[in-house]
């Protein structure tokens, strides 16, 4: 293109050369970043696990909800969600002990606050295992993940990459 246009005689075929010699070696350089960087995010993905969530309490018409997960080895059991949901449930229902009182306390839906940092639920009250409730919302979601929620009853995906800041995981419903 550049013969064609006369750019030889203007700037000269080694200043072209070397412009041509500088983007391939760009080009090159981009492709290795982005595959050392594709290679760390691989090896990372298991400390990063997907997980199973499941909305407890919330405002419909806000479309927020308080929800509950795990990062844990139970963070891919349905089973164990329900039972600590139902649980959960229960306290809401009938807060007479203080493990009850305290779970309660966290599903109140009139401290909802989206994109609040995460809280664990007491050991006591979770089997032993780390089950975290946050804020969750579903503004500006897409209607295949309305219609799947239904479907799940109330369950979906979330990414813990830090179990504390958890997100809702938008690409598996796309």
């Amino acid at each position: 293109m550049a013969i064609f246009s006369n750019l030889t005689e203007t700037i000269g075929m080694p200043t072209i050369i070397a412009l041509s010699v500088v983007s391939i070696v760009c080009f090159v350089l981009v492709k290795v970043i982005s595959t050392a960087t594709k290679k760390k995010l691989m090896s990372q993905t298991t400390v990063a696990p997907t997980c199973v969530a499941k909305k407890i309490v919330g405002n419909d018409n806000a479309l927020t909800y308080i929800c509950i997960y795990t990062a844990e080895e139970h963070r891919h059991d349905e089973a164990f969600i329900e039972r600590i949901a139902e649980k959960i449930l229960i306290a809401i229902s009938n807060p007479q002990s203080a493990a009850n009182k305290e779970v309660a306390n966290f599903f109140r839906p009139d401290f909802l606050k989206p994109n609040e940092f995460a809280k664990t639920l007491p050991l006591t009250f979770t089997e032993q295992v780390k089950v975290w409730c946050k804020q969750v919302s579903f503004v500006g979601t897409s209607t295949a993940l309305k219609q799947n929620l239904i479907d799940e009853q109330d369950k979906f995906a979330m990414v813990a990459i830090v179990p504390e800041n958890a997100r809702l995981l938008l690409d598996y419903y796309n």
